[in-house]
């Protein structure tokens, strides 16, 4: 119930309560009745118009003080609060007040700090998208990177690093025309090396003798760009008359050099047929990005061709100092023997018997052999490395080559047991019979020498498919036709360790130790081997357990065709 009916019933209870106690008393009486009803009419009307009356500053002063409170719930905290009332209420209209000052307050603060936070949020999303922009723009400049790296990884050229260098500004950066000048110093003259022009790319150092034209490349803006040392853009050439012998449809140009520790190797020249083409920032950075590792590039490719230069002269000169070392030893010892002997020979005072004499010359022959064995090896192997050793392909039987080779050296190893053993359906090999026949006495050999009296040699043949060292034997079936035929020589002598297994086959390689040195021999020999091996399209590898013998292997290709026939082969085993 509202306040002001509460209060009007309040005066109507407290009006009715003196006439209910009258009409106790005239309830019995007629007479005053009638003046009684009027009475109390009168007062209870008096009563309601003074309860009105008495409660209507209040009730103003509440709908004052609702209407304020719903404002202030509202938000509206600079409407005037008034209370018409007493002072009970007009307190309350000052603390609305003051509750109201301090909403607005807290209001315009809230209002500040919202205008605050949005510009910071503003500002925030204006960063992430910069940061957003430059890091999509890192991004493309490090794939850019990257692919251009991949694609000069193994790339020693300078001619094909610059043309990788078009094709790679190319796909970021639209020119019509372009061109990559190297230099080999500060004072040197620029050479042309690749251009493209309108997507037609030219690589190659003959670039300076078919461009006779010196303006269509332009030079004399590369000569001064790479003067500058530093990134120039220029807007458009026409407007510089240091440019008017340029081509006239190109306008706009972007000079880049290529720089290595602050070292000019070049300059990349990009030019567009329009004027302010190249502008942009982003693509200036990516160009220099670009030639950077193009510079690079061409740096490491110049330093790896130097450094191959420099091991192929310690090379030489360790090849030089070996050959001179082993040719005199070897050469010193035959030629001693030969001096020795026939100065023997000459001898006035002295007359030697048809026997000795007969055994001083046969000396003397076996050692002029050797010396020409010696230099046969040499000019042999000078014929491998300078890869002009001739080889005569042709169809060979290895059963009828291998058992020759056998026959032929048991003279020589009466204290050895040699022996061969041939399928006799092995196909027949395309080579050359006597580099074979070369190969295998050279196997042989080194086996009855570092073989201990008594011990085995063994040659065995099989055809075979498979490819690097990893073979099988070959079905008789057309699905596995045999591609190789593998031969081995395997003896029971003293081995090779491991640590000079890889060496084996090098030139002037020598394993040392007592058996080595009286074998003797110019370090030749298996060096000789793996070249006519490797020219026939083989390969040659050793297996060695040391104290436990060693097995030398080799593979041919295999011929289709008939097997040539070998004169004197001798008998087959």
């Amino acid at each position: 119930m509202p306040f002001a009916a509460r209060l009007t019933l309040a005066f109507l209870v407290v009006a009715a309560a003196p006439l209910v106690f009258v009409w106790s008393f005239v309830a019995h009486d007629d007479t005053l009745m009638q003046p009684t009803i009027a009475i109390t009419v009168v007062a209870m009307a008096v009563a309601l118009l003074v309860g009105r009356i008495a409660t209507e500053p209040t009730v103003r002063a509440l709908r004052q003080l609702e209407r304020a409170t719903r404002n202030l719930a509202l938000g509206d905290f600079e409407a005037p609060i008034r209370l018409e009332v007493a002072r009970d209420l007009g307190e309350v209209s000052r603390e609305l007040r003051r509750v109201a000052a301090q909403f607005g307050r807290q209001r315009y603060e809230y209002e500040l700090l919202e205008a605050a936070t949005r510009d910071k949020i503003q500002r925030g999303e204006l960063s992430i998208e910069v940061l957003e922009k430059q890091n999509a723009r890192l991004r493309a400049q490090s794939e850019a990177l990257q692919q251009f790296a991949l694609a000069t990884a193994r790339m020693l050229d300078p001619a094909q690093i610059a043309g990788e260098l078009l094709a790679a500004v190319n796909k970021e950066v639209e020119y019509t025309h372009a061109v990559v000048f190297l230099t080999a110093g500060p004072d040197a003259e620029l050479t042309p090396v690749a251009v493209c022009d309108h997507g037609a790319r030219s690589v190659g150092n003959y670039l300076k003798e078919t461009r006779s034209c010196r303006s269509e490349l332009g030079y004399d803006v590369a000569s001064w760009g790479l003067q500058v040392g530093r990134t120039v853009r220029i807007d458009d050439l026409a407007l510089d008359g240091r440019w008017s012998n340029c081509l006239p449809e190109v306008r706009s140009a972007l000079l880049v050099p290529l720089e290595v520790k602050e070292k000019s190797v070049g300059i990349l020249k990009v030019c567009h047929e329009e004027p302010r083409r190249y502008r942009s920032r982003e693509v200036e950075e990516l160009v220099v990005a670009l030639a950077r590792q193009a510079a690079l590039a061409i740096e490491h490719g110049r330093l790896m061709r130097e450094a191959a230069e420099v091991a192929a002269l310690r090379q030489l000169d360790r090849f030089k100092s070996d050959l001179l070392s082993t040719v005199s030893h070897e050469l010193r010892t035959p030629l001693a023997s030969i001096k020795g002997y026939a100065t023997t020979l000459l001898r006035e005072d002295v007359t030697w018997d048809a026997d000795t004499t007969r055994e001083f010359l046969q000396i003397i022959d076996e050692e002029s052999d050797r010396l020409r064995s010696l230099i046969d090896d040499l000019l042999q192997m000078s014929e491998i490395e300078a890869g002009i050793l001739r080889i005569r392909r042709q169809p060979v039987s290895l059963g009828r080559l291998g058992h020759r080779v056998v026959k032929r050296l048991r003279p020589q190893a009466r204290q050895h047991t040699i022996s061969g053993h041939f399928p006799a359906n092995l196909p027949a090999v395309e080579a050359d019979l006597q580099r074979v026949e070369q190969v295998l006495r050279n196997l042989l050999t080194n086996a009855i020498k570092y073989s201990p009296d008594g011990g085995a040699i063994r040659v065995t043949a099989q055809a075979v498919v498979g490819s690097d060292h990893q073979y099988q034997p070959a079905g008789l079936d057309q699905e596995q036709r045999p591609t190789r035929v593998l031969v081995a020589v395997k003896d029971e002598g003293i081995g090779i360790a491991a640590e000079h297994l890889p060496h084996i086959f090098e030139r002037f390689y020598r394993v040392e130790g007592d058996v080595a040195w009286k074998a003797g021999g110019s370090g030749l020999g298996l060096a000789i081997c793996r070249g006519i091996i490797e020219a026939h399209g083989g390969a040659i590898w050793a297996e060695s357990v040391a104290g436990a013998g060693t097995t030398f292997f080799f593979t041919l290709p295999v011929h289709e065709g008939e097997t040539i026939q070998l004169e004197n082969d001798g008998a087959e085993e």
